[in-house]
Formats: C-alpha cells, structure tokens, sequence
C-alpha cells in the first residue's frame, strides 16, 4: 500500500484519529474527503467507464437484494481505480447483501481506506470472499466484511504502508516518517479489531512483508470461512511484486502430463528483462551519474 506525495500533510495528520466501534472506521469521512480532495489531479484516468457505469477494475451485479461487487484490480485514484466511483456505485443499491470478491494487489492507503469507511457504514451485510489475492490495502478493505470467505488457492498479504519521494528533503522525509507511523497505527487497530491477535504480532507480520495461505489467514483471524477453489481470472500481474515461490506457482497454469517415453520440447529462451521508467527517472539518472561524476574527478 503506497502513500503519494500530494498529500497535504497538516489535513493528513488530522485525518488519523480512530473511532473504536466493531468495525471501526479508520478515518472520519468528512476529514477524509478533505484529504483526498487536496490531491492534484491526475493528468488523465486509464481507466474507462462502460456504459454499465461500473470502471474496469469494479463489476457489479444485483439478484433480489443481494448485489455482488467484484475488485479486481490495483485500487489507485491516479488510474481511476478510486474511492469515489466506488461510492457512486454502492450509494446506488438498494439490497440486504453486498458481496464483495476481491482479487488486488492493493494500491493507494487512502483510496482503500475510504472504500473500507463505506462498507462498514452500509446498512446492508457486508460478505467478503477472496478468490486471488488480497494485498497491502486490499487486506484492509476485506475485514469490512462480518464474513470472509478465502478460497482454499487464495492469499492474504500485510506489509507496512510506504512512499515514493522524489527529491525529497530531509525535513519532508522526516515528517512523512511520522506520518508513515501513524498509517501504520491506524491499519494496525483494525487488524487487531477483526483478527484478536496481539498487536505486537501483527506489527511484526507487516514488517516482515507476510503472506498469508487460506489456512494461516483462518488460523489467525483474518477469515472466516474456508471455501473451494474457483476459477478466478487473474488481473494481477505477479512479476510485479515480491512473491514467495509458493504464491507465484498459484499464479502459473499446471503443467500438461507428460506419457512415458514421450519427448518434449525444451523451454524457449528467457525473453530480455524489459527497460521500464518516465522522463522524470532518465532525468533523475542523469543527474545522479553527474554528481558520482564530478565526486571522483571524472
């Protein structure tokens, strides 16, 4: 889970007290629409809205009074993934249920922490059920629900929240620190309120990046209810994050059987590591190898 630099950090630090209720909410709603409306902009959303009026990441479908939200994607407010096209979709129903499937790798704190305010201010029965992954903010949002359902395949993931800074100075990383601790805090409450494990504990698991199987999360309290595969279509690239070797074969399709005797091809060459990176990281590179340069004479 990832804080971002436009932030306002005097609204931020004001956002963090707790309300301590059975769920509680992690920010108050009002100081946390201050907060998020203190961000920039982004320059345009990636995401597209069908006519459905539901983003990519977010589908939905109603039967009587039970509706089914599934997220399955990366929840970030700079590609449109956002709080606040969630809001206007649940706003909208009208149901006893809402079942939520979650399969992200997580995102944005604070996207993912108004999404979880409002699940658990719905008046209807929230029902969770993990069907992939549910990672960094994505594990927040999952204890919204008074039932978590985690398929016997799936995952949970808990780490501590970090930031990208960019020519930061020392007083802004000093500050961010202090506000990383108190992020850290606030997710730890709701951990605590929904699993019953001791916060210390749970401290260490986020600091050690754990994963968590089907049976560790019923173990530990994160879920509920233990239910059979499925077959859910991944929108997670795992290559992107750093998953143990036991996550990442949940992720590859299994190998065909092989008759006795029979040859097989061996394994096409591995492709060249993709260059990735913006304008801003080659500047940036630029300027680092300058300064190495004219520190040994060069």
């Amino acid at each position: 889970m990832k804080l971002h630099r436009p932030i306002s950090l005097p609204a931020l630090a004001a956002a963090l007290p707790i309300q301590n209720t059975a769920r509680p909410l992690l920010i108050a709603d009002e100081e946390l629409d201050a907060v998020l409306k203190d961000r920039k902009a982004p320059k345009a959303k990636l995401a597209t809205v069908p006519e459905n009026g539901c983003p990519q990441w977010l589908n939905l479908s109603t039967t009587g009074k039970r509706a089914v939200l599934s997220i399955y994607d990366e929840i970030s407010w700079w590609s449109g993934n956002d709080a606040a096209t969630f809001r206007q979709t649940l706003k909208a129903l009208d149901v006893d249920v809402i079942e939520v499937r979650i399969n992200s790798p997580g995102g944005s704190v604070f996207e993912g922490v108004a999404i979880y305010n409002m699940l658990v201010a719905h008046p209807a029965a929230i029902e969770v059920h993990i069907d992939g992954l549910a990672a960094s903010i994505a594990s927040v949002i999952a204890l919204a629900g008074e039932e978590r359902h985690t398929a016997e395949n799936a995952l949970w993931m808990i780490h501590n929240p970090s930031l990208d800074l960019r020519r930061a100075e020392a007083k802004d990383l000093r500050k961010m620190a202090d506000v990383l601790d108190k992020v850290k805090d606030s997710i730890l409450n709701t951990y605590v309120t929904a699993t019953g494990l001791d916060r210390a504990e749970l401290s260490l698991l986020m600091d050690e990046t754990t994963y968590l199987t089907a049976d560790e999360a019923m173990e530990k309290g994160f879920s509920t209810h233990l239910t059979k595969p499925i077959a859910a279509a991944a929108l997670w690239d795992p290559e992107n994050y750093d998953l143990p070797e036991t996550a990442r074969a949940l992720g590859k399709p299994p190998k065909a059987p092989t008759a006795p005797g029979e040859k097989t091809d061996p394994p096409p060459p591995p492709a060249p590591p993709a260059t990735q990176g913006t304008v801003e990281d080659v500047a940036a590179a630029r300027e680092r190898i300058e300064a190495l340069r004219k520190l040994h004479g060069l």
